[in-house]
This record gives C-alpha cells, structure tokens and sequence, in this order.
C-alpha cells in the first residue's frame, strides 16, 4: 500500500477532508503520528488483528520518519527554487 493510499483510507474512516493536509502542518510530528497509529489500529481491530506496543510504537515511528522525510523533501525543492545569480 503506497502512502497516497494510506492517507485515503485513513481521511475516510477518520472523515477528515482533503484540506486537512493543511492542518496537519500546525501539529506537532508526535501527534500526527498518535492520531495515524490509532486509526490503523482501528481499521486492523476491524479487520480481526490486534496489535501491541511494539507495533503501535513501530509505526509512530514510521510515520514520524515519512514526515521528516516529507519536510527535507520540501526544503531541498524549495533550496533550489532559490537559487544565488551571480550579476
């Protein structure tokens, strides 16, 4: 399952809208991640797996590495966009 993918399942069991990427921004990284281990915590309880915390701190972890993977993703795009031109 890709990320994008993730996301979706997550807005829509969670019922966030699509603008709630914007209000992620404002959170910090350890309550995003929470609020992303809990909802696949939720969606697997339904599916009939339960899980410990281990995996519930595995994959706080995980998320917390795909946000600042996101963020450096950002500033190195950005840091190109301005560029110094020598006159």
């Amino acid at each position: 399952m890709t990320e994008a993918e993730m996301l979706k399942m997550i807005r829509r069991i969670t019922g966030a809208s699509l603008a709630a990427g914007k209000q992620e921004a404002t959170q910090p990284d350890s309550v995003i991640a929470e609020n992303y281990a809990r909802v696949v915590a939720e969606v697997m309880r339904r599916d009939g797996i339960e899980l410990n915390g281990v995996d519930m701190r595995d994959i706080r972890s995980r998320v917390r590495e795909l946000l600042a993977y996101r963020r450096r993703l950002v500033m190195f795009r950005e840091s190109e966009i301005y560029t110094y031109q020598w006159k």
